[in-house]
């Protein structure tokens, strides 16, 4: 049996990353994939302002260098054919904007791989592991399916969101829930509605459409469908009949010429959410969850790969000279990091989960609220600044968002009297309504994702109810 210092089970976005940190601490690291071929994925393709920070803080920029990839400058929402351009904001440092990347997801994670394997203490194996080794509810290492045993002190799980694992780290592992799926294809000579953006289609009558460039002459389009697991035979009709007549005329025949391409297929990718799990008696020793097998959101705002590579950087800061063998140091650490995380992937993912709820919903109350929202953003200034630094995780901080959401709020509002013919009653009636809806579509995902702990969860409520009484007498008083 062969002893490391800490050993990693996936390689793919968050693997790499994180063998390469601990490696540069001088510590032994065994990094496990089943397949070192490079993958073939739908979504991973769009890397946020605030994930190309934490990939330059880890040293492993250089992965994006000779892969084609995109500069990504902002966002242009089209709301029934009426956009809106949302470029990131102003770096702090410079008097350049924030700028992200768009790629094939295969080749950056081959890039990641690389850099990784350059890092002498690292040692790479093509297995599957089979499963934990775990003793006295303490996991000492991992088997793999050719028969061979590893052991360390800590094991970390980074195997994506099919995680074959969780079930053996966590004492009770909670599924993730499928909110819809995303079916993809790669459109070619496409003229998007603004280049070097992602382009987000968005309708009262159709569901959400994201495109974006991967390459000098590849776009991504990514098309929402609802409900249980789209049948492949039956998309090509739907895509033409409920989704292609709402798309820019530039991106049309491109797509019928991708649906009719012999050498493509359409990829279906399910769009999960899964809650944290936080430090507490549910995990065992020993283990530790990170990247999509700890957490997921809705691949809407393209979040996934940045709390990721934001998680890797300020877990390894936190264990850098700390004794691996010592769990109760450890723990401390993972304790801290725990804290640590919730401000920049709670608040992505809250806001992807909310954005997603808000654009894809058929409810009156969400119409109402989908409106106020696209008019807040053509308000511009911080109207736009605010939400899109929160998106691309440059400054996620959740009372912004939490301040930003109930502005759209009682922007919906404001609007709902304006255009209402009817009483005055009923359209009070009608805009608590909307409140409360707005209320159902944020709240629990900000609980969930922001207090890890039960009895902190009056406390916040208690906190966000005089919040939203302060931000309503502020927002009557302008």
């Amino acid at each position: 049996m062969d002893n490391y210092d800490a050993i990693i089970v996936g390689a793919g976005i968050a693997g790499p990353p994180l063998a390469a940190a601990l490696s540069k601490q001088n510590r032994r690291v065994l990094l496990i994939e089943r397949d070192w071929s490079e993958p073939d994925r739908i979504v991973g393709e769009l890397l946020q302002p605030g994930g190309l920070n934490a990939l330059k803080e880890l040293e492993m920029s250089s992965a994006l260098e000779n892969i084609d990839s995109i500069p990504v400058e902002g966002y242009c929402v089209i709301y029934n054919k009426e956009p809106v351009h949302i470029p990131y904001p102003f770096s702090d440092l410079s008097s350049k904007r924030h700028q992200g990347r768009s790629f094939h997801h295969g080749r950056f994670i081959q890039g990641l791989r690389e850099l990784a394997k350059q890092e002498k203490s690292i040692t790479t194996v093509e297995a599957t592991v089979k499963s934990l080794m775990i003793d006295n509810d303490v996991v000492k290492g991992v088997s793999t399916s050719d028969g061979k045993s590893y052991k360390a002190p800590i094991t970390f799980i980074a195997d994506g969101c099919f995680s074959n694992l969780r079930k053996f780290a966590l004492k009770e592992a909670l599924p993730p829930k499928t909110c819809s799926w995303f079916v993809g294809l790669i459109l070619h000579d496409c003229e998007l509605p603004k280049k070097y953006h992602g382009n987000v289609i968005l309708g009262d009558n159709h569901a959400c459409v994201l495109l974006y460039q991967i390459g000098n002459n590849d776009v991504r389009i990514l098309m929402d469908v609802r409900g249980d697991r789209p049948s492949i035979p039956k998309l090509p009709d739907h895509i033409k009949k409920d989704i292609l007549p709402h798309l820019p005329e530039s991106v049309q025949q491109p797509l019928l010429n991708a649906l009719s391409d012999p050498e493509q297929r359409l990829r279906i990718m399910p769009n999960s959410y899964m809650r944290p799990t936080s430090r507490n008696a549910n995990t065992r020793k020993g283990v530790l969850l990170i990247g999509d097998a700890h957490n997921q959101r809705h691949p809407l705002t393209g979040g996934g790969m940045t709390c990721a590579l934001t998680d890797v950087n300020t877990l390894t800061k936190e264990l850098d000279g700390v004794d691996l063998h010592n769990w109760d140091a450890v723990k401390l650490c993972l304790h801290n990091w725990d804290w640590t995380r919730r401000s920049t992937a709670g608040t992505v993912n809250t806001l992807s989960m909310a954005l997603y709820d808000l654009f894809s919903g058929d409810d009156d109350d969400l119409k109402v609220l989908r409106q106020g929202c696209f008019r807040y953003f053509l308000q511009g200034g911080d109207c736009i600044d605010g939400p899109v630094a929160l998106l691309s995780a440059v400054r996620p901080e959740p009372l912004v968002l939490f301040y930003h959401f109930f502005a759209v709020a009682f922007k919906s509002i404001s609007l709902l009297y304006a255009q209402s013919s009817s009483n005055v009653v009923f359209t009070t009636f009608k805009a608590i309504h909307v409140l409360k809806t707005a209320c159902i579509v944020l709240l629990p995902t900000m609980v969930m994702e922001l207090v890890p702990y039960p009895q902190h969860v009056l406390k916040f409520l208690l906190l966000v109810s005089l919040f939203i009484l302060g931000l309503a007498i502020h927002i009557q008083s302008l």
